[in-house]
């Protein structure tokens, strides 16, 4: 619950989260057209990269001392001025639309001309919170999930639905349970875990119109059987409530650094991943205890080298997670 001058203890807090794999969202291929055999043996690989980018998973988690320098986002219109405001995660079942478009842009030579990728991808999603003491027990639901790609007609074939992840938070901790026998890499599931973090996030006891606060995270995991590992830098700011959405509602600002290596094999080829690139996010806290929205964007360069070739691409990826109900 959003409140004003809070007494109030936190439950919302920083993920950490024990053997994460992160798979599946947006599909979207590498422009390699001229080198066929590549093109298809890095297509899995993009597949899963890209939202275990895009997304932003957390698994451990730590304190910054330093802001980072990630891109600005884009200022808030119509911010009111100076309140403070606590906001506590309220027990319930709510629902939320997820859409996710993404593109992917050949960096080849700049003598010719690029070449582009996308996807869109829409996801519903159902979040349980309980709690118990100082703890909150969460499960989440994918029941639909359907992602398009323009080269191809209709959607992509996906797993069996619906899948659930549960875990807990507590004030130091997030913690996502795994079934080993889920392996290999599922792409709902994982894109399920990379939704939980984006949906509970720690906040402060107390949040001040222009307070700002950082942690980082580490994902280890795997993309497309790929062993990857990313580092993004996160900063916050209380940006204070806006007007353009329903009264209470309260505006907080994130910006991410992030920095990302992978390297295995893929068919018969070995294959190394790095990228590297910033983020933006609006979270949009409602006065009841619910997160009503959150807005986000990134664009990375990766570097993709294969036993035959080296790439260079440019990915932008937007997503909106909208409550529904």
């Amino acid at each position: 619950m959003l409140r004003q001058n809070p007494a109030y203890r936190s439950s919302a807090n920083d993920a950490t989260t024990s053997d994460r794999k992160n798979v599946g969202g947006c599909f979207v291929s590498p422009p390699l057209s001229s080198v066929g055999m590549m093109r298809l043996a890095l297509r899995p690989i993009f597949i899963s990269f890209l939202v275990t980018l895009g997304c932003s998973p957390a698994s451990h988690t730590h304190p910054v001392p330093q802001a980072p320098t990630p891109a600005t986002p884009a200022p808030v219109s119509g911010i009111q001025s100076p309140q403070s405001w606590s906001f506590n995660y309220e027990p319930g079942v709510t629902a939320y639309r997820i859409d996710r478009h993404a593109t992917i842009e050949s960096l080849a030579s700049p003598l010719t001309s690029a070449v582009t990728d996308s996807s869109t991808n829409t996801s519903h999603e159902i979040l349980s919170l309980e709690r118990i003491g100082d703890t909150i027990q969460f499960a989440l639901v994918v029941d639909t999930f359907a992602t398009r790609i323009p080269e191809r007609a209709g959607a992509t074939e996906i797993p069996a639905l619906p899948v659930q992840t549960k875990g807990w938070m507590t004030r130091d901790s997030l913690v996502i349970m795994r079934d080993s026998a889920s392996l290999p890499c599922n792409s709902i599931a994982a894109v399920a875990e990379s939704d939980v973090q984006n949906l509970l996030v720690r906040f402060p006891v107390e949040l001040r119109t222009g307070m700002t606060w950082q942690d980082s995270v580490d994902v280890k995991g795997c993309s497309a059987s790929i062993p990857t590992s990313v580092h993004i830098t996160r900063s916050f700011r209380v940006a204070g409530e806006s007007p353009s959405r329903e009264a209470g509602t309260l505006v907080i600002e994130r910006t991410d650094s992030i920095e990302a290596h992978g390297e295995g094999a893929q068919q018969q080829h070995h294959v190394t991943l790095d990228a590297a690139g910033n983020g933006k996010a609006l979270y949009y806290l409602g006065s009841n205890g619910q997160l009503m929205r959150v807005s986000s964007d990134q664009q990375l360069d990766l570097t993709v080298v294969t036993s035959e070739n080296t790439g260079h691409f440019r990915q932008s990826l937007k997503q909106e997670i909208e409550l529904i109900r």
